[in-house]
This record gives structure tokens, C-alpha cells and sequence, in this order.
């Protein structure tokens, strides 16, 4: 942009210095063009401030189009490209930082979300062990039964909005009722059972 506006104040003050009578006229016009174009400081900021609203656009533009009819073609391409072009590319650029930011913070919900089932599958999987104190490698629904009674289960089924039938009804379709769930299994059944999550299931 500020080679842009560079160039632009070069081609102007070249246009203007090369008119007879650009600075010396009488009349609104030259005294515009010598309040707003009279050197290479204050042309570079009168073009910035035609392209941030802080200069009338119509007014700056006559001043030069009196002096030299054809700069104003290159002005009104100076001032399209900087308003439409340069200022898409930046909103886009914003748009697009927004965007990152965003899926970033999905990423971030997702990854708390699998790290916290995690940790409640491995911290079930204990409760499983520590239900099967006879060491015949798998629980029974009775078992399951007393284990989503006690604290740490009733815990995560209020945390993770599962219904307390649904795993009972999920134990008995992955055990084809023979009422054993070996606990190497134990995992993926705990897995499962966080799928059942909320109500669509």
C-alpha cells in the first residue's frame, strides 16, 4: 500500500508540475491543489486520506481533472483498486484468521472431550477389575448393576448423559445374554457404552 500511494504521489505532482498554471490559477480548484498537492509529504497524505474517509474524494479528484483531465483515470483506478481490492484481501485475511481460530477451538473441545472419556473408560475398567475380586476374568450383569450404583460410575453417567438402561440393554446385546462380560472385552464395551451419549443413540 505505501508503495502504491508512493507511486500514485510521484505521477501526481508530475501531471501538476508539468501544467501551466496548476499552482498559480485563481481559481478553487489551484487553491486546492496547492492546500492538498504542494509537495511529495503532503500528496502522500491527502491520497491516504482519500482512501480512509478522511478527505472528500469528489473534492480532491476535481482539483486534479482541472489541471490534467486524464489523471483522473489513474485516480479513479488508484482509489477502486486500494478501496475494493486491498481492503477485500485484508477483510479476508481477518475472515480467514477468524475461521482458523474457530476450528482451532473445536479441535481444542474435541480433544478435552476424547481425553475425558479416556480417562473414564480407564478409571471404569478399574471398577470392573476391582468387581471381579475373584479373579474369573468377567463381570455379570448383577455385577454392572452394583457398579453403576456406586459413585465413580454414577458419576460419569450424569457427566456424559447416559442412560443407565441403555448400557444394561448394550451388556446384554454384546453378551447374547450368557450374562459374562470377559473383561478383555471390557474396553470396547466401555467405549460403546460412551457412544450412547445424549439422545440420539
Amino acid at each position: 500500500l505505501l508503495i502504491l500511494l508512493y507511486v500514485m504521489a510521484i505521477l501526481t505532482l508530475v501531471e501538476l508540475t508539468s501544467a501551466s498554471e496548476a499552482y498559480t490559477g485563481t481559481s478553487a480548484y489551484s487553491q486546492y491543489r496547492k492546500l492538498y498537492f504542494p509537495n511529495m509529504p503532503r500528496s502522500l497524505l491527502s491520497l491516504f486520506q482519500t482512501i480512509t474517509g478522511g478527505l472528500p474524494w469528489e473534492e480532491a479528484a476535481a482539483a486534479l481533472e482541472d489541471a490534467a483531465g486524464y489523471i483522473i483515470v489513474l485516480w479513479v483506478i488508484f482509489v477502486g483498486f486500494v478501496a475494493y481490492g486491498i481492503t477485500n484481501v485484508v477483510t479476508g485475511l481477518f475472515v480467514h484468521q477468524a475461521e482458523r481460530v474457530n476450528m482451532d477451538d473445536e479441535r481444542n473441545v474435541m480433544q478435552e472431550e476424547k481425553e475425558s472419556h479416556e480417562v473414564a473408560i480407564a478409571d471404569m475398567r478399574t471398577q470392573f477389575y476391582k468387581a471381579d475380586f475373584r479373579g474369573k476374568g468377567y463381570i455379570t450383569r448383577e455385577k454392572l448393576m452394583v457398579i453403576l450404583d456406586e459413585k465413580p460410575a454414577a458419576k460419569y453417567i450424569k457427566a456424559f448423559d447416559i442412560d443407565r438402561r441403555d448400557v444394561l440393554a448394550f451388556f446384554d446385546l454384546v453378551t447374547h445374554r450368557s450374562n459374562r462380560l470377559f473383561l478383555a472385552d471390557s474396553e470396547a464395551f466401555l467405549s460403546g457404552c460412551f457412544r450412547l451419549k445424549g439422545p440420539a443413540k
